[in-house]
């Protein structure tokens, strides 16, 4: 095992907890350069640091394992470049999304409840196609959702090069109001 670390030293220098080396080596996006048949020990090169700390840096950029997997296996910068700049898109709408929740927030700090609510009507609409995302959150982790889900939406339109037509749309599904549990669906 000369020129191997075990896991614990590895984790130290990669600065990635023993926890995320095992769940990207399950993963398949960092593997162990060797691992001990008798015990299952993991034992990493010192030359992977460099892999594990691209890992590390765009997780800290909240990029999905999925995207950092095709990430990695892309050797063109170009498509490289793509794929970080559908995700800025993404926190690009969570930014705007938490950027609006703060303005509320200054409206009812201020006094005035209902500051930007919109009156409510019901319209009969023609039938439409949309690109959706349904998604189950409590209510105290909405925003984050709502961010979330519109970044992916925003981010598959970018990487398709199609626009929406109209404003989004959220839909809350379900008979009745559980703050435990909103069943959301937001389309564009």
């Amino acid at each position: 095992m000369k020129g191997l670390v075990p896991i614990g030293r590895f984790s130290k220098v990669a600065r990635l907890s023993v926890k995320a080396l095992r769940r990207y080596d399950e993963q398949g996006l960092l593997r162990p350069a060797l691992v001990d048949r008798d015990t299952g020990y993991r034992y990493y090169a010192l030359s992977q640091a460099l892999e594990a700390e691209r890992i590390r840096l765009l997780r800290s950029l909240e990029l999905p394992l999925e995207e950092i997997r095709r990430f990695l296996a892309v050797p063109d910068p170009a498509a490289r470049r793509a794929l970080l700049r559908a995700h800025g898109v993404r926190l690009e709408a969570r930014i705007a999304e938490q950027r609006r929740m703060l303005d509320r927030l200054d409206a009812l700090a201020a006094g005035d409840a209902l500051a930007d609510a919109a009156p409510v009507t019901l319209a009969d609409v023609h039938e439409q196609q949309v690109l959706s995302r349904r998604f189950r959150t409590p209510l105290a982790s909405i925003a984050a959702a709502v961010g979330e889900a519109f970044g992916a939406l925003y981010g598959h339109l970018a990487r398709s090069s199609a626009r929406p037509v109209g404003p989004p749309l959220a839909l809350y599904h379900g008979a009745e109001f559980d703050p435990d549990d909103l069943y959301v669906e937001l389309c564009l």
